[in-house]
């Protein structure tokens, strides 16, 4: 009985009128060759072979020759039924002029021609409603088939026909905007669906798509942009008001279109149907900032001093009026923002999203500090991006940091350049990790990064003075006293980066695992990592550093010769103590002073000090010895930021000695613009042009920049294939990785994820109209993949959930409007800017595809997080351990990612879920190695290890 209701729930929700067709041979012999997995499911089947095989024009290309070939002598046996839009009849009549009478060949005949394949991808695209208007009019099906074919393949979901109407995105309200752009009547759905897919070139379809996948809020916005006050309300009708509202509402629509029509004219949507523009009007409408009123935020002033340029001026009285001019519409806004090359669009979505946040971050500012701000976002991305992640709320804290960058800047000569710049972003890092190991409190931090920002930048003292910061304020912040002779300054600078003196107010967590006990430790290797690190790294400690530091300055400040002679004494002992810089294999990277030749010059000075009379040579003594105390105090910091980010301190990295020296800030480039914007430019890793492997950028947030450091192989095998998986999607996913805390993730709110993704799985049980309507709100899947899931759960309901990522799952089980956890989410990177997580809701792949490597395939997948979380909880394991256990899982998931195109997201997500318990066992164990699973025997404090 109970089978029956489900059946007839199943039935009562709308299949497409999709025809089964023999696949000569079945999946498994012509979805490999494709890349395509042989257990895709039954609707995708046609789908994904169209995706494959006509990416592009192009009839040499592989993917088409395999098709072909296939299909002029396809296997004898094995045939299996998979779903075609339209009857057969149908194509033969209308559509193929020269189709096989054999249905068994049909497939076959649609799949090599390139028109058919894409239209039939398209059909594959509609509601029930619309496949039965289009299918059931043969003039228009054979004009799509003709001429329009690619563009009905890309923006087909868009379309949607309702009791003979063509009804475009955006509901109701919208329908008179899309009719008075429109030639054509929408009650005639032929002629304006024709010229959807046709004008220009299909910018107009492009257009309903970027409008389809808006938000209520921006479609709002869309719809009521062209409504502003009118004049003279009492000498006008009811009716003269409604009508001329309706004409700037069209207006400001046609306008908006046109900033879809002028980005990239040489761009043919025609030509690639499952290609998109980067950083399109489309990305820039759906992150259009809103104000309370419900209009776009800001004014034209403020617009354009954002987008005008990333100087930022000496004073901001010139932008005392920004908020006083009119208004910004929404044209306006995406016409600054889309004339512009890709690089500089992808800068601006970066800028509108941020400053959006900062708005929400500082409500009470005014546009002139949010506009320079904003700037600054651009100017010195790696600065501003730090304190944002850090969460840094006091405005004078990002004040201050901004304008001593700018100092640096206007003061930074070749001599000196990397020592000075190391003096600077180091100490900031530190203080960021220190933060993030809840060794600082916010409070703490911002007053640190204050002091160091009142820091004079323009004399030779600088180096000096940060060590006098680093003595007085910062060690001071993690409990150190100097005058404890048995306590050193590194130890407890290495402490607090690890994570050692946070304070701890809960029991140790123990676990059994492999019939063996085990604490969770997480401070205690990482502290012997780092300490590891610093050993391999065979320089100078920091209490070295700080030691030559205070002899300088005590030379340098000598009044009477007692304080000569106990200066030179302290120097003497010191100097067996010192070692060397060597220099860098860089050619582009600033020489170190020989640190032990100017040391001993010092001391061969200081001793010709005989009486009170010589003491001034032993000022100018001490003012020589501040400049090699910058190169040694910097060469220290920058190795100790580098420790923090190297992972394992027996990896391949260390072969190549200390590799911090190879940090490039870009004083080699050209012009002084590239030289400036370099050094604050997010860090990445680079190499070729006969020099080595280094890292080109800033110092901050340089362990997102070395993030493939912090996976984890547990075996030694290599992927037999090379991965597919693109660059910018590998990113996002190291990228996640290392945004991931473990003091951050929550046990409540972890058990509520792993609930609602069985909850999710639950729901899959039984298809029914309610479920097909809640799926298309909450997860937005698109129109495509809605019909195959209906299909699915008619017809092959055992695979239904192969067509869900497990971040859909827990969406789909989530109970009301419960917050989801951004801890356990994905960087956002690519979509806004932000060293930041959040977690996809909703995760529509499909609006985010096209757009070849921008990393946005990886952002709507936290499958990978997801999947651990599963594993550990049924393993009842504390959740502080996933992000060691993600480290390893990643690894294995990018080693072998086999996509077949490169925003192929669902065999990605199919890879992740295939990964076995017994991986899982490896990657577990794996962290009793120099890991967070310690043997609970022994002493709390130390790392446990072997």
């Amino acid at each position: 009985m109970l089978l029956c209701l489900v059946s007839a729930a199943v039935a009562r929700a709308q299949v497409p009128d999709w025809t089964e067709i023999a696949l000569p041979g079945g999946r498994v012999a012509l979805l490999p060759p494709l890349g395509l997995s042989p257990l895709l499911p039954h609707a995708l089947v046609v789908q994904e072979i169209v995706r494959v095989t006509h990416a592009s024009r192009d009839a040499r290309s592989r993917p088409l020759k395999i098709v072909s070939d296939y299909f002029a002598k396809p296997p004898a046996a094995g045939d299996e039924l998979v779903p075609l839009p339209l009857s057969p009849d149908v194509w033969r009549t209308h559509i193929l002029s020269n189709a096989p009478a054999d249905d068994r060949a049909l497939l076959g005949a649609i799949l090599v021609n390139r028109r058919a394949s894409l239209l039939a991808y398209g059909l594959m695209s509609l509601d029930h409603e619309t496949l039965a208007a289009i299918g059931g009019d043969a003039t228009l099906l054979r004009q799509i088939y003709e001429q329009h074919a690619t563009a009905f393949a890309a923006f087909a979901p868009t379309l949607r026909v309702r009791r003979g109407v063509l009804v475009l995105p955006g509901g109701s309200d919208l329908q008179p905007l899309w009719q008075s752009l429109l030639q054509s009547p929408l009650t005639s759905p032929r002629e304006a669906i024709t010229e959807v897919l046709g004008r220009d070139d299909g910018r107009l379809a492009t257009f309903a798509e970027a409008v389809d996948n808006l938000d209520t809020a921006h479609q709002r916005l869309v719809r009521d942009d062209g409504i502003r006050e009118i004049k003279d309300r009492a000498k006008k009708t009811a009716e003269a008001i409604a009508k001329e509202q309706a004409e700037r509402s069209a207006q400001a629509f046609a306008a908006l279109y046109q900033t879809f029509v002028d980005v990239e004219p040489a761009w043919k949507t025609s030509e690639f149907p499952f290609l998109r523009l980067g950083a399109d009007p489309a990305l820039l409408l759906a992150i259009a900032p809103i104000a309370s009123d419900g209009q776009v935020a800001g004014t034209i002033d403020y617009w354009r001093a954002i987008t005008s340029s990333d100087d930022l001026p000496d004073s901001l009285d010139g932008w005392s009026k920004l908020g006083d001019s009119d208004r910004i519409r929404l044209p306006e806004l995406l016409t600054l923002l889309t004339p512009l090359s890709l690089p500089a669009r992808q800068s601006t979505v970066a800028s509108v999203a941020f400053t959006s946040r900062l708005t929400a971050r500082f409500p009470v500012s005014t546009p002139a500090q949010r506009a320079y701000l904003t700037r600054a976002s651009r100017r010195f991305p790696a600065l501003v991006l730090t304190l944002e992640r850090a969460d840094i709320r006091d405005w004078e804290t990002w004040l201050a940091l901004v304008r001593r960058a700018r100092q640096l800047d206007r003061n930074l000569s070749d001599a000196g350049f990397d020592s000075t710049l190391t003096l600077f972003q180091a100490p900031i890092a530190l203080v960021e990790r220190a933060l993030r190991a809840h060794a600082l409190d916010r409070a703490k931090a911002e007053s640190l990064l204050k002091q160091l920002a009142a820091i004079a930048s323009d004399s030779d003292r600088y180096g000096g003075e940060v060590a006098g910061w680093i003595v007085a304020s910062l060690l001071p912040a993690f409990g150190f006293q100097p005058l404890h002779e048995d306590v050193q300054a590194e130890g407890v600078l290495l402490e607090a980066l690890s994570g050692i003196s946070a304070p701890h107010g809960t029991i140790p967590v123990t676990v059994d695992w492999e019939q063996r006990q085990y604490r969770v430790d997480r401070a205690a290797p990482e502290l012997a990592r780092l300490t590891d690190v610093r050993a391999s790294q065979e320089g100078n400690t920091l209490d070295t550093a700080l030691t030559l530091a205070a002899i300088a300055r005590a030379l340098s400040g000598a009044r009477e010769l007692a304080q000569v002679r106990a200066a030179e004494k302290s120097l003497r002992d010191l100097v067996p103590a010192i070692v060397a810089i060597e220099p860098s294999e860089l050619t582009s990277v600033e020489a170190p002073p020989d640190v032990g030749a100017l040391l001993h010059q010092a001391l061969a000075d200081l001793e010709r000090v005989r009486n009170r009379s010589d003491v001034k040579r032993a000022v100018s003594v001490g003012e020589r010895l501040l400049k090699v105390d910058t190169a040694v105090l910097s060469d220290v910091l920058i190795s100790i930021v580098y420790a923090l980010s190297l992972g394992d301190p027996e990896g391949r990295t260390f072969l190549a000695g200390n590799v911090a020296r190879r940090h490039d800030f870009g004083r080699h480039l050209v012009t002084p613009i590239e030289r400036e914007r370099t050094r604050w430019v997010l860090p990445f890793e680079t190499a070729g042009d006969g020099e080595p492997w280094h890292v080109r950028g800033a110092l901050l947030a340089l362990d997102v920049g070395l993030g493939r450091l912090a996976l984890r192989r547990t075996h030694g095998d290599l992927p037999e294939l090379h991965p597919t998986i693109s660059q910018a999607d590998r990113k996002v996913l190291t990228d996640s990785l290392i945004l991931t805390s473990a003091v951050d993730l929550d046990e409540g709110a972890a058990r509520q994820m792993i609930e609602w993704l069985g909850a999710g799985r639950e729901r899959l049980k039984a298809w029914t109209p309610a479920l097909q309507a809640d799926t298309s709100r909450r997860l937005a899947i698109g129109e495509r993949r809605l019909q195959a899931a209906a299909w699915t759960a008619a017809h092959d309901r055992q695979t239904l959930p192969q067509l869900f990522s497990l971040t859909e799952l827990v969406l789909l089980g989530r109970t009301g409007d419960d917050e989801l956890p951004r801890e356990w989410g994905v960087s956002r990177m690519p979509l806004d800017g932000s060293l930041d997580l959040g977690f996809p809701n909703p995760p529509a792949p499909q609006r985010y595809s096209g757009r070849s490597g921008a990393g946005l395939m990886a952002t709507r997948l936290a499958d990978v997080n997801l999947r651990v979380l599963d594993v550990l909880t049924r393993l009842r394991l504390p959740i502080s351990l996933a992000p060691g256990v993600l480290a390893a899982a990643l690894q294995d998931v990018l080693d072998n990612a086999r996509l077949a195109y490169f925003d192929d997201w669902l065999s990605l997500s199919r890879d992740i879920q295939s990964l076995g318990d017994d991986a899982f066992s490896d990657y577990i164990s794996a962290l009793t190695a120099r890991g967070p699973l310690v043997p609970a025997e022994t002493d709390s404090g130390t790392d446990g290890h072997p």
